[in-house]
């Protein structure tokens, strides 16, 4: 391990049981495998990585028939997915860029140009990304000082931070990102280029910017989050309806205090409906206040503000949208509990046993507009139907379709 003075020291005793001997295998077959990526970096600051993967020099095909349980995944970047036990490892082959005028006719292999891990490291977006670790020699691999920035708590961007922002535009948000997840200040530079690169964002695909969003909603402090984003001017280029509420700053603070309530709830962080809702309704609260002017479910389709700003702009399924505005709209059953409680225990049921129950109480609680006793209530209800299996605890995921039958092969009459 590196023990230079100043450096950042790396929490060994976090590292994956499993990762290590992916690497010790690999190693013991004579190729170079090392951790790479964002584990190597969060070690160095003290937090549990997620995931953990592995770089190394051997082909996707020298991985697969040295690791048991390895697949092969990928077109455009081809890699190995390794399973162990109930987790998965991805280990790819170091990379390079291609140089100028080697391929005329365009990279035939998409991103599957190999090379060493030097080469592999400068390709990288952020210095704090790309350091490397061999847990086996306890040996820091670092080609771009990112052992200084992790210790000087900067994110700062590997080469020309305007070329590298119009290479790809999600950078722009994952610097955004990492600057509070990590609590580290963007370099001065990288940050003048993300506002200035910002018009460019749109050119990514929607469904990147989509998962940028949720993994920002996911962070201890979504509303600092997005209203530096606005600072920066990023909103404008992608999410104009989020946009809009901040240039009204009594907009702001109804919106952002659904933001910083999202944490209030014990929720599963893969619980995509539960993030975007709790987006959703903040933008309700900030174009509708009053309870009595929250859309219906119903009539969704004709608000094309919140058609814009959830499928256009936020990139959520037709599923997850109905789903929302179906919990939002079973607000104004929950208002009244005497009322409820009046009806038959056939309409009851159906109220408490809707798929969008349980998110309804979710979003209930962010959005804090009624009385605790009647929050309790509605606890209460849930906590029963939960346990008397009525429903299921909510999915993060699209409900899976229902298989056909498969129809069975005639016998060829002789």
């Amino acid at each position: 391990m590196s023990t230079e003075p100043g450096k950042p020291q790396l929490k060994r005793d976090f590292i994956d049981y499993h990762a290590i001997g992916m690497i010790k295998h690999l190693q013991r077959a004579g190729f170079t495998a090392y951790l790479v990526g964002g584990c190597v970096r969060d070690l160095m600051v003290g937090h549990m990585p997620k995931d953990f993967d592995i770089g190394t020099n051997a082909l996707p095909q020298e991985v697969k028939r040295l690791l048991s349980f390895a697949f092969i995944i990928g077109r455009r970047f081809r890699l190995v997915l390794v399973k162990r036990e109930d987790k998965q490892y991805e280990v790819a082959t170091f990379r390079r860029e291609p140089h100028e005028g080697e391929f005329p006719e365009g990279v035939p292999f998409g991103d599957n140009i190999f090379g060493t891990p030097e080469q592999d490291a400068n390709r990288r977006d952020f210095t704090c990304n790309a350091v490397f670790y061999d847990p086996l020699s306890e040996k820091v691999i670092d080609y771009v000082d990112g052992q200084k920035d992790i210790h000087d708590h900067i994110i700062r961007m590997i080469g020309d931070p305007q070329k590298r922002l119009q290479e790809d535009p999600i950078r722009i948000l994952r610097a955004l990102r990492f600057s509070h997840k990590l609590h580290f200040r963007i370099d001065s530079e990288l940050r003048f280029k993300m506002s200035e690169c910002s018009p460019t964002l749109p050119l990514s695909v929607l469904p990147r910017r989509r998962e940028e969003y949720l993994k920002l909603l996911r962070l201890n402090h979504p509303d600092r989050v997005f209203r530096e984003g606005y600072d920066l001017n990023l909103w404008h280029a992608i999410a104009p309806e989020i946009h809009k509420i901040y240039e009204k700053e009594d907009h702001v603070d109804l919106f952002e205090d659904r933001l910083r309530r999202l944490n209030s709830r014990l929720i599963d962080p893969s619980d995509t409906a539960l993030l975007a809702g709790t987006m959703i309704l903040g933008w309700l609260r900030a174009n509708r206040p009053t309870a009595d002017e929250f859309i219906r479910a119903s009539d969704f389709h004709r608000h094309d503000q919140l058609n814009k700003l959830a499928k256009d702009q936020l990139g959520l399924h037709n599923w997850e949208l109905s789903k929302i505005l179906r919990a939002i709209a079973l607000h104004r059953v929950f208002s009244n509990p005497e009322e409820f409680k009046r009806k038959g225990q056939r309409r009851r049921q159906a109220v408490i046993q809707s798929e969008a129950f349980q998110l309804a109480v979710d979003l209930a609680h962010i959005d804090a507009s009624m009385d605790p006793e009647i929050l309790e209530f509605w606890d209460a209800q849930l906590d029963l139907a939960l346990e008397q299996g009525h429903i299921e605890k909510a999915a993060a995921h699209s409900p899976r379709r229902k298989k056909r039958p498969r129809r069975r092969r005639r016998k060829p009459t002789l």
